[in-house]
């Protein structure tokens, strides 16, 4: 049986939307706020990261041109 990976799309991480919660949330945060990258470990600015929305949690990655090389 194939394995398949489920990946949600990338949202800017100042807004973005939770349509897994009940009832479906949009989270607006200050683009100078720090959250946790992913992806190095780091705590970057809001406006430097993309979030990732999954049924269980949220990531946050670096975006293209900012932050880590990965």
């Amino acid at each position: 049986m194939p394995t398949h990976i489920f990946t949600a799309d990338m949202q800017p991480a100042t807004r973005y939307f939770d349509c897994y919660a009940e009832p479906p949330f949009r989270f607006r945060i200050h683009p100078r706020h720090l959250l946790p990258a992913w992806c190095c470990r780091k705590r970057r600015w809001a406006k430097y990261l993309r979030a990732q929305v999954f049924y269980d949690g949220t990531l946050f990655w670096c975006a293209p041109g900012h932050g880590c090389r990965r």
